[in-house]
């Protein structure tokens, strides 16, 4: 059972859970009775764990006098492709996701990375979390947003030292 709760989660809906069975030679339920047990059952399930987890994150980073947060974008395929981001926000002192975001092709012209983090950068401010330290990796886009814009002045970035040094390697040959 856990495995193919990990294939749900893992965004791998109906087409992937019957292209498995399939392969597998396993019967597997029709495709309006998967959607319905996991509206029913799966999405509220996951709901009902993750959102005291996450309201006491924000509780402890809206708390802390030094927060420290590391974000990074992962994509639903490489390159220059991708239809979505999801942003996620990491404490330090805590070692627990804060929250996410996801950003939309469709729904946007901007560079979906950027996109997903100045949405996530601003509910924090609007929930009161301020004044934190924001570890990214070299994104421009993100660097130039922060810097930039008035409402993320009280923030302070910094890139993550894997990106650092990575770039710092090519540069050096």
């Amino acid at each position: 059972k856990q495995w193919y709760q990990r294939r749900v989660r893992g965004g791998q809906g109906w087409a992937g859970m019957s292209a498995l069975f399939s392969t597998m030679k396993m019967p597997i339920i029709v495709e309006k009775i998967f959607i319905d047990q996991v509206k029913t059952w799966l999405y509220p399930a996951i709901v009902h764990v993750y959102t005291p987890i996450k309201n006491a994150s924000l509780a402890i980073a809206r708390a802390s006098s030094n927060l420290i947060l590391s974000g990074d974008g992962q994509f639903d395929s490489p390159g220059h492709s991708a239809k979505y981001c999801v942003y996620t926000v990491m404490c330090h002192s805590t070692g627990r996701i804060i929250d996410f975001a996801i950003a939309q092709r469709t729904k946007l012209k901007a560079e979906l990375e950027k996109a997903a983090c100045k949405k996530l950068l601003l509910k924090f401010i609007g929930l009161g979390i301020n004044g934190f330290s924001l570890v990214t990796d070299r994104h421009g886009g993100i660097r130039a947003m922060i810097r930039d814009e008035a409402i993320f002045s009280s923030l302070s970035h910094f890139f993550d030292i894997w990106h650092l040094a990575k770039s710092l390697g090519k540069e050096l040959g």
